[in-house]
């Protein structure tokens, strides 16, 4: 491959089974520490954003996130009903394990070269009035429930400016916000109402137009290929009604409902481990395919922690 290429990449992200994007992402700063030289920008959806956001402003720390991930996943496997639990509040989980990573100036080194696609929720006013007409016919599908308020998708946006740790801080938990489980802390920034973009992107792969600024191939780590085989049943469902607040998430694709459902239930420790692994192995195939291979001890067989 030409040496003076510059590149741009993009994490697709898949909730827990993320660690791909981990195992893909450490592989790279192994065995390709020049080509992550050349990276001009970084992004990535869902999980896919706090991914891009650890390789672009904490590579050397990435085993260590990795462990928290882990950790996160023991604590809700033993809740009875997982993330769903009403004490389980899985988006100040990822909040305290991104606080204690990114560096106090992860902001600036963010500025201009990290992506984040979200989904801006608008709040639906209530009609009042003595003449409103009840229309039962109203279409429910896409209207979410966030901290009590019925709220509709306002449009989409791709912050890639951030005033402060704490501002990138919400914009990533923005990123992996869905109004769920009432319990979870719904996101703040600039004072408006987010959530994932993924449930209202029309690519079949889940990826997302980004905008980026510098010119160069794009990488692309998707779609996680292991994700389906941890819960195939998760992709029959079309979305369910709920009846007590009169909304519905919007249709979702196969790779969708995977995604809820590893959320809702994460896949066990051994499952994501081995899920890292063999990410880091395809990232290393894919270096040498491309003649960008540098050889180097794996940072997770020097560490050893796993096995």
């Amino acid at each position: 491959m030409a040496t003076d290429l510059s590149f741009n990449m993009y994490f697709s992200g898949q909730s827990f089974m993320g660690v791909y994007d981990l195992g893909t992402a450490q592989s790279m700063i192994d065995h390709s520490k020049q080509t992550l030289q050349k990276v001009k920008g970084y992004a990535g959806n869902s999980a896919g954003a706090i991914a891009a956001c650890m390789v672009l402003t904490s590579p050397g720390t990435l085993m260590s996130y990795l462990e928290d991930i882990l950790r996160l996943s023991d604590k809700i496997n033993n809740l009875p009903d997982g993330a769903l639990n009403q004490n389980c509040d899985i988006i100040n989980d990822v909040k305290l394990i991104l606080q204690s990573h990114l560096r106090h100036d992860a902001h600036l080194t963010c500025a201009g070269r990290l992506y984040v696609p979200i989904a801006e929720l608008a709040v639906m006013e209530e009609d009042t009035s003595p003449f409103a007409v009840s229309r039962p016919t109203e279409d429910k599908a896409g209207i979410y429930l966030v901290g009590g308020n019925r709220c509709r998708l306002a449009g989409t946006v791709v912050v890639s400016n951030f005033d402060s740790k704490e501002d990138l801080i919400e914009v990533l938990l923005a990123a992996i916000y869905q109004p769920f489980n009432q319990s979870w802390t719904i996101p703040n920034y600039k004072g408006k109402l987010w959530m994932d973009v993924s449930p209202f992107c029309v690519n079949p792969d889940g990826l997302q137009n980004i905008p980026f600024s510098h010119r160069g191939r794009l990488i692309t780590i998707a779609p996680n290929k292991h994700a389906n085989q941890v819960r195939p049943l998760d992709c029959f469902s079309p979305g369910s009604m709920n009846e007590s607040t009169g909304t519905r998430p919007s249709l979702t694709n196969p790779l969708q409902m995977s995604k809820y459902g590893n959320t809702f239930y994460p896949p066990k420790r051994e499952t994501l481990l081995n899920t890292f692994r063999l990410a880091a192995e395809d990232g290393k195939q894919f270096l040498k395919k491309w003649n960008m291979f540098e050889r180097a001890l794996d940072s997770y067989e020097a560490q050893n922690p796993y096995h």
